[in-house]
């Protein structure tokens, strides 16, 4: 009779010791099942998240005129990863005035709040070509009179149709820009206005533009100087005056951006290493701010998981052999026996082993049936456990609560399932051969005596 088929009539007849062995083993499959089913998990959001990311960087710097120049900026640009780049409005807050250095009646509606000092106030934008704003490039502004502001102009402005009615302006009439020091004070959170000259100037209109009918600008409370209605375009050599710096071109924000979201992270990490960025009066903005410590954290679960399963399987092969042992020992008569009738230890050793590897597949469908609930409960406790510990942090989780459990990649997947086998199906054949051989090497006499 062949090993695989006394294997097989062994397997079948001896119940009692086949169930325990099922069930141990499909207890190990669950717990190495729920481990790699976590790790895949993890990897699938640290991915999913990587694939999600804005394209975007933004750099920032109010507190320094020299970072964010045209040539720095071309700097970062000429990147390989990087494919496009905006150079975003500067903006300040100022009193609007009218030629007789009265002040401007500004727009205001029921949810606009209204600041002390700035109950004339509006936004100054300025930017190289004011055609080229983003306001004016996403179709949120549309010139109606006059032209749009170039980087030869100086002290030239745009102004919102909305304030040109309500005030009886026109193309070529003249307004003047404040700031008193309520202003002040609100620009020095962010400006160095005490090295700015942040005189009063009469800037001539050149130009009026509109809210584009299809525009809704967001509800709720709102500044009022911030409202689209209150904002003027100023040209660039107007705008560096008031930083000393007339003539000059620098930008207090620059957004950039990368040709493929999951680099995000390296791009970022090339930008802050840049030697000659300021980063005391610099800082930098994408979506790994939002979402690294979520990716750290996950990062690290999956560290934690393939040191656990190394322990895991370490301490699982101790259990096997302990208890492959106690079966080995119960049957040395009947190893002696077969090898008194000629059956060569190989063969034995055969048996053996197909006896173990029936028990673990069973042990692993059982295991299949069995851990639907059990591994994917594991899997969401213990990266909800990860992500949520990183928002109670401070950082923002990159999935709202639920959306964990709710996603399918927490099943179990083939190629989860076939590590396991494989994973297991080694446990148990290094056990076997480790408990058997042994027993092999004596003499059939030796195993038969009581």
């Amino acid at each position: 009779m062949n090993p695989i088929r006394r294997a097989f009539l062994y397997f079948t007849r001896k119940t009692t010791h086949s169930a325990i062995m099922v069930l141990i083993l499909a207890a190990i499959s669950i717990l190495i099942l729920t481990v790699l089913s976590t790790t895949a998990a993890a990897n699938h959001y640290i991915q999913q998240i990587k694939n999600s990311f804005s394209k975007n960087i933004t750099l920032s710097t109010y507190r320094s005129t020299d970072v964010l120049t045209p040539e720095n900026i071309l700097k970062i640009a000429d990147m390989d990863d990087i494919v496009n780049f905006n150079c975003l409005s500067n903006t300040l807050p100022a009193r609007l005035l009218n030629h007789a250095e009265k002040p401007l009646n500004v727009y205001t509606k029921k949810d606009t709040l209204v600041s002390p000092g700035f109950e004339h106030g509006g936004t100054i934008r300025s930017n190289s070509s004011s055609e080229q704003d983003e306001l004016f490039a996403d179709g949120t502004f549309e010139l109606t009179t006059g032209r749009h502001l170039n980087k030869n102009d100086k002290w030239k402005v745009l102004i919102h149709g909305n304030l040109a009615e309500s005030n009886g302006l026109s193309v070529g009439d003249c307004i003047g820009l404040d700031f008193p020091k309520e202003i002040v004070t609100d620009l020095s959170r962010d400006y160095d206005t005490a090295n700015m000259d942040l005189k009063r100037i009469n800037v001539e209109i050149a130009g009026i533009f509109q809210t584009a009918p299809s525009v809704n600008e967001a509800a709720g409370l709102q500044l009022s100087h911030l409202l689209y209605e209150n904002n003027c375009y100023i040209d660039m050599n107007t705008y560096s005056s008031f930083f000393g710096l007339e003539g000059s071109t620098f930008f207090h924000k620059v957004t950039f951006t990368i040709s493929n979201s999951a680099e995000l992270a390296d791009v970022v990490n090339v930008i802050q290493n840049m030697e000659w960025i300021d980063w005391s009066n610099c800082s930098i903005w994408s979506d790994i701010n939002e979402y690294g410590p979520t990716i750290d954290a996950l990062s690290s679960l999956n560290g934690l998981l393939k040191i656990g399963l190394l322990l895991i399987l370490l301490v699982c092969l101790l259990i096997l052999i302990i208890i492959i042992s106690y079966g080995v020992k119960r049957r040395k008569k009947e190893i002696g026996i077969l090898l008194a009738l000629g059956i060569t230890p190989n063969s034995i050793l055969i048996q053996h082993i197909t006896e173990a590897l029936l028990s673990t597949i069973a042990a692993i469908l059982l295991s299949i049936i069995l851990s639907g609930g059990i591994v994917k409960s594991g899997s969401d406790y213990l990266l909800n456990t990860t992500v949520n510990q990183t928002t109670e942090n401070g950082s923002t989780a990159h999935n709202e609560p639920g959306t964990l459990t709710a996603n399918s990649r927490l099943t179990l997947s083939r190629t989860t399932v076939w590590r396991v086998a494989l994973l297991e199906f080694a446990l148990v054949t290094l056990s076997v051969i480790a408990v058997s051989v042994p027993y092999m090497r004596k003499k059939p006499n030796d195993l038969i005596k009581i």
